[in-house]
């Protein structure tokens, strides 16, 4: 396996449908993909465009029609620019015109990390454990668990922190459509509400993390901007920023 970051380039080349690892220093590409018209996995959304920046370089994968508006936009930014505020807001005002779905669209943004063996921090203030089938009923019942999570269980990876017995919070991993060998897709399905900043979140995702450093897979987290307690877990966590991602999303129906 190479370099971590070289590896999540092709992870992401495949769902944008763009060579990531090609792009120099400062480079932007527009790509259009037929991925863009499809609901994309864990969102339930449409993305009739998503950027990745990552080291200074920033692909954008969009629906085919809207390559050329797009890289009109585009050639008015550096990359700097084109992931700031007036960026990101023409890049959506563009899509929502063009796809007559002004008022209808919306907008995602976050970090994506990764975690190695060398920086990993396990932690163990709290009791955790893979998560069995005899959480299973207490964590479903809880909010934690969803069906989703089964690959997870079955692969090692799904870890729950406890108060006493009770899953207060629970981290595990998405289904992985390519690359599997190479890259998990970390997930944390949260924590109770009454459990929260208590390290119960971190205790989880330690574990979780360092179950996927075992196999030599390389764990990947995609969080929320908004969301700066995820964000503060995983870093706690040892993960260490690759890039980010904006996206322009169309309703669910």
């Amino acid at each position: 396996m190479g370099w971590p970051p070289e590896v999540i380039d092709s992870f992401f080349a495949e769902y944008l449908g763009c060579d990531v690892a090609s792009l120099g220093p400062g480079e932007v590409v527009v790509a259009g993909s037929s991925r863009r018209y499809a609901p994309e996995p864990h969102h339930g959304h449409v993305f009739p465009l998503w950027l990745v920046a990552s080291g200074n370089r920033c692909a954008i994968s969009v629906q085919k029609e809207l390559v050329w508006p797009v890289q009109q936009v585009t050639s008015g930014f550096d990359v700097e620019g084109l992931t700031g505020s007036a960026g990101r807001a023409l890049l959506t005002q563009t899509v929502a015109r063009l796809l007559k779905a002004e008022g209808r669209v919306t907008t995602g943004s976050g970090p994506i990390l990764y975690c190695t063996t060398g920086s990993v921090r396990v932690w163990d203030t709290h009791p955790c454990r893979p998560l069995t089938a005899q959480d299973t009923a207490a964590a479903t019942a809880s909010g934690l668990y969803e069906p989703y999570l089964q690959a997870s269980v079955a692969d090692g990876t799904c870890y729950v922190a406890l108060d006493n017995s009770r899953p207060v919070s629970l981290s595990g991993t998405w289904p992985t459509a390519h690359m599997a060998a190479e890259i998990a897709d970390v997930c944390m399905p949260g924590t109770l509400e009454t459990h929260r900043r208590q390290g119960y979140a971190r205790t989880a995702l330690s574990h979780t993390t360092m179950a996927i450093l075992t196999t030599a897979r390389i764990p990947v987290y995609i969080t929320s901007d908004r969301n700066k307690a995820s964000l503060a877990t995983a870093k706690s966590v040892g993960y260490a920023p690759y890039g980010w991602e904006f996206r322009v999303q169309l309703p669910a129906d």
